[in-house]
């Protein structure tokens, strides 16, 4: 997953990406489930598109939820470089269990999973390959996932993302 074919990626429920939830395949119904996995990074020819100075150098991302703006400190990994590598980006992500929004990607982002032990509210995380997942509830983690970032203030984002869908926009801050 060295490989960054990311620049020309487009979005589902942003420009192509799809948030539609019965897409959405969480670990406990993955075995009855069956969907097409989002394309993984490969390394065909050995040429890596290069990543946009801006987003090899991002370190903070304006999320905009139903209008409200909170401001996400990226980590310092592949996954979070590649993520601002598609940045800006503006989609409709989905409810999933009182906790959670996401958006599932059209194309997979280099991931390094790990079970966090606890979700804070305002960590935005990669589920699997190619889900984008921002938690607005604390909770005890049952899944592993890959940190793009957390919220820096996340006051007031249950009350912004509320209980559907939410439209929501991702630019890089300078």
């Amino acid at each position: 997953m060295a490989s960054f074919v990311l620049s020309g990626m487009l979005v589902s429920g942003c420009a192509g990406a799809s948030s539609d939830s019965a897409e959405f395949s969480s670990p406990a119904t993955e075995e009855s489930t069956s969907q097409s996995e989002p394309e993984s990074p490969t390394d065909d020819n050995n040429e890596e598109e290069p990543m946009s100075r801006d987003a090899a150098r991002a370190s903070r991302v304006s999320a905009t939820l139903n209008g409200t703006e909170f401001i996400v400190d990226l980590a310092d990994n592949p996954t979070a470089k590649a993520f601002a590598s598609t940045l800006p980006m503006e989609c409709e992500m989905s409810e999933l269990n009182g906790n959670e929004k996401y958006v599932l990607l059209d194309e997979a982002l280099p991931s390094d999973p790990t079970n966090p032990g606890t979700i804070e509210a305002g960590d935005v995380m990669l589920y699997q390959n190619a889900y984008i997942v921002v938690f607005y509830e604390t909770h005890a983690a049952d899944y592993a996932y890959s940190r793009i970032g957390r919220i820096e203030n996340p006051n007031g984002l249950s009350a912004a993302v509320g209980t559907g869908s939410v439209r929501t926009s991702f630019t890089l801050l300078q």
